[in-house]
């Protein structure tokens, strides 16, 4: 079991990094006080340099491949924005459909701390992947 302590919606400390999730190179994703937090494993570090990249964040969860999943599309505004399919197994809640639509803070974590702070999108849809961006006004 992961076990996060927070501060709002900044980790303080948590048990990922020695955990089977990380030691199998396994992302995982933690929500608190209105935040999505990203941890990244040791073994998929190098991918924070396409994360870094994105104008905007959009998760979107629905079935991919059969299993209830998010995809979380990094949209750099190209024709192949990068982006990753997580099954809600990787997540410690996922938000419920009220919040669908919403704009929230966005934190990707390595072992040694916050790398990254972004905003996010959330929204759900019946298949995965759509790989589309955030409609804008």
């Amino acid at each position: 079991m992961i076990q996060i302590e927070n501060r709002g919606g900044e980790i303080v400390s948590t048990n990922y990094w020695t955990s089977e999730y990380a030691r199998s190179g396994l992302y995982f994703v933690s929500i608190n006080a209105g935040t999505v937090r990203l941890l990244v494993p040791a073994a998929m570090e190098p991918t924070l340099s396409d994360m870094k990249t994105a104008k905007q964040i959009v998760l979107t969860r629905g079935i991919y491949e059969g299993r209830d999943s998010v995809e979380i599309m990094f949209d750099d505004r190209s024709d192949n924005p990068f982006v990753i399919f997580l099954e809600v197994r990787q997540f410690d809640r996922v938000w419920p459909a009220r919040e669908d639509g919403r704009r929230c803070a966005f934190l990707i974590y390595t072992a040694k701390g916050k790398v990254w702070t972004e905003n996010c999108h959330l929204r759900r849809i019946d298949k995965l992947p759509l790989m589309t961006p955030w409609p804008t006004a």
